[in-house]
């Protein structure tokens, strides 16, 4: 009994055969194309949604900020009325403007509600703002103004007769 030469082993088709390290080769290339997509589509998902939460904070503050300060002066007669929606609409588009939010996706609406509460009647203001955004990711890479998301963000406040 003869014992196989080294050039024997490496010329019988096997494990070591460089056709088997090939086809290996190649679904790595297979598996790699199939889940870097995936892998890429949830990694802009949740910088997507890193974004959105950001804006949605940013929005609640504002509107805060701007019923606050609504609040803080008495309610106007009904001729200066449009005059004091206007200055409510301006402040929140103005706070918005020092995030880089553009005027054409802002809108804001003012409410004047009267509500009568444990038989005292109460003038109350809803403020409501919302905000367009857009798919960053899809405006970024493929050159797509996809709105993704509206966000929006109410606040209400006890006008004071002063």
């Amino acid at each position: 009994m003869t014992t196989p030469s080294l050039s024997d082993v490496s010329n019988k088709k096997g494990k070591g055969d460089r056709s088997s390290y090939s086809s290996e080769h190649g679904s790595l290339y297979v598996e790699a194309a199939l889940t870097i997509p995936i892998v890429l589509a949830l990694l802009f998902g949740v910088i997507e949604f890193g974004s959105l939460t950001t804006q949605k904070a940013i929005l609640s503050d504002t509107v805060r900020k701007a019923a606050r300060t609504l609040a803080a002066q008495p309610f106007p007669s009904a001729a200066e009325t449009p005059d004091f929606f206007q200055k409510g609409e301006n402040l929140v588009i103005s706070e918005l403007a020092k995030f880089s939010i553009p005027e054409n996706r802002i809108r804001v609406e003012l409410n004047p509600r009267e509500q009568e509460i444990h038989g005292v009647d109460r003038m109350y203001l809803d403020i409501t703002a919302s905000v367009d955004i857009p798919c960053k990711t899809c405006s970024k890479f493929a050159g797509i103004n996809l709105k993704l998301f509206t966000i929006e963000s109410n606040s209400r406040v006890l006008m004071e007769d002063q």
